[in-house]
């Protein structure tokens, strides 16, 4: 989990009360919000075990994938009053494929991390659903992706996504996935190809 939003951490109370679930991770410092303390609750019903991340953990997760933590809180001290910007940002891996996940941070965080070249990222998810608050182009510019995959609700009261980061990426050619226009996106690989395709009932 990224940080302790509905939006983000809502769905995955049913998942855990459902599906079998080996382990849950999220993110330090949050013990005094609800719904982290709800989560936790439940996670310990559904008898799974849970952990924090810090920047630096890999997961290995299966052969030939894995998820790096390129930014957490390290602490209570590290969380300001905007839980946007302790989002954990993620890297999934796998094979020669990756991915860029930063759930909703905003440009200080992003700015953050660290770019080790030559490094390529093929799918990179917008942050904070295409906010420009999250907008960074100095990060954005040290990668050629495949695909930008925006998961943005229709008609949204916020304007997202920005029009000035539809704009970007349109001038560099790369293709953006919208969830608001093409329902459910769906990305699948084998380690070296990658297809990117939407789905609406």
């Amino acid at each position: 989990n990224t940080h302790p939003h509905g939006d983000h951490m809502g769905g995955l109370l049913p998942v855990l009360e459902t599906l079998p679930v080996g382990c849950l991770f999220t993110g330090v410092g949050f013990d005094d919000i609800a719904l982290q303390e709800e989560l936790l609750n439940t996670a310990a019903a559904a008898h799974v075990p849970w952990d924090f991340l810090l920047p630096g953990d890999i997961l290995y997760l299966e052969e030939n994938l894995t998820l790096e933590v390129l930014s957490a809180p390290l602490s209570a001290d590290d969380i300001g009053n905007d839980l946007n910007d302790a989002s954990c940002i993620f890297r999934l891996r796998y094979g020669d494929i990756d991915f860029l996940l930063p759930g909703d941070a905003g440009q200080k965080p992003l700015s953050q991390i660290p770019i080790r070249e030559p490094e390529t990222i093929e799918v990179i998810e917008m942050a904070h659903h295409g906010s420009p608050n999250s907008f960074t182009p100095d990060l954005y510019r040290s990668y050629q992706p495949e695909a930008v995959i925006i998961s943005v609700g229709e008609n949204n009261s916020y304007g997202h996504p920005d029009p000035a980061i539809l704009a970007y990426w349109q001038k560099r050619g790369i293709p953006v996935y919208r969830t608001d226009e093409l329902g459910a996106i769906t990305c699948t690989t084998d380690g070296n190809h990658l297809t990117v395709e939407g789905f609406l009932p």
